[in-house]
């Protein structure tokens, strides 16, 4: 949706195609061309574009990424594809885009799916492809509810559960910067790797940002994790951005000079955090949480602490 929005504002001919219908609003002008999830691609035969830009290819095998870049090899001028931060093989260190992917084409591993992905674009497209591994994206629209929780949350009063140490590194990118930067660069003729994670901020520093900005009282209680595991809490979702495996400290802590000099610019987080939760009032509805501490779970956290 946002994508398609700054590119029609720029004055761009956009074509969408999905696998189903799309149920968001997309701009006028725009034309929406149809598959199936079987893997037809007949809508796609005959055009020619300049740039497609894959936002939501993860099959295990890599079947479906590989049926539509090989449809539109010869059809649009490069391609690029929507990864993640979690192809990387390790996060001992921050990974930066010469860093080693996951590649096993046959896991279930989300992060293991996307670097088979991105080879088989490399394969297909070879120089003319551009690779893009997003960190943790937010704003409006977010049907994953892991900074919107919280936004939420904070503007509240009371105590809330944070995860302790508040100094862990985070990043959070807004969807709407994202998008706007994947447009700039479809104009400028970018290819090749780039992480397009958020300023690399804490944690802490974060949510006391997003309690100032939503107006909220709610005091943070920082627990230990060690306490939390105890507890049986889950990381990511049900504690939404905590996430104390070792082995993925450096996840939300990627470089990003190559993305900023290539462009990319950021929001205040303090518009973000309002901005989500003026979505979150209006337009979310009333669909359970797909992140998020209950709050008997947050009161029972509390109580036992």
């Amino acid at each position: 949706r946002n994508v398609a929005a700054d590119a029609v504002a720029r004055g761009h001919a956009v074509t969408t195609f999905s696998r189903g219908r799309i149920l968001v609003s997309l701009p006028p002008g725009v034309q929406q061309l149809y598959g199936d999830r079987d893997g037809d691609l007949s809508a796609l035969a005959g055009g020619s574009w300049d740039v497609a830009i894959d936002c939501d290819s993860y099959d295990p095998q890599a079947t479906r990424t590989r049926m539509a870049a090989e449809l539109l090899v010869e059809q649009v001028e490069r391609y690029a594809y929507i990864s993640s931060v979690r192809a990387y093989a390790s996060f001992s260190e921050p990974p930066a885009e010469g860093a080693p992917r996951l590649n096993d084409d046959a896991a279930e591993y989300y992060g293991a799916r996307k670097g088979a992905c991105e080879a088989v674009v490399e394969d297909v497209f070879g120089e003319r492809a551009l690779l893009i591994r997003p960190g943790v994206i937010v704003g409006p629209d977010d049907p994953r509810d892991r900074y919107t929780w919280w936004c939420v949350r904070l503007a509240g009063d009371g105590r809330t559960v944070a995860p302790a140490p508040r100094e862990r590194p985070m990043q959070l990118i807004d969807v709407r910067n994202l998008a706007a930067w994947l447009v700039q660069l479809a104009e400028n003729g970018a290819t090749g790797p780039f992480n397009a994670a958020g300023p690399r901020s804490t944690l802490g520093a974060i949510l006391e940002q997003t309690r100032t900005a939503v107006g909220g009282t709610t005091e943070l209680v920082w627990l230990d994790e060690t306490f939390l595991q105890e507890q049986g809490i889950g990381e990511w979702y049900e504690l939404p951005l905590w996430l104390p495996d070792p082995a993925f400290r450096h996840l939300p802590d990627v470089p990003i000079d190559r993305a900023l000099a290539a462009g990319l610019t950021f929001r205040p987080l303090e518009e973000t955090a309002r901005d989500t939760l003026a979505w979150a009032r209006s337009e979310r509805g009333d669909r359970e949480w797909e992140a998020g501490l209950s709050p008997e779970r947050e009161a029972s956290l509390l109580a036992a602490r």
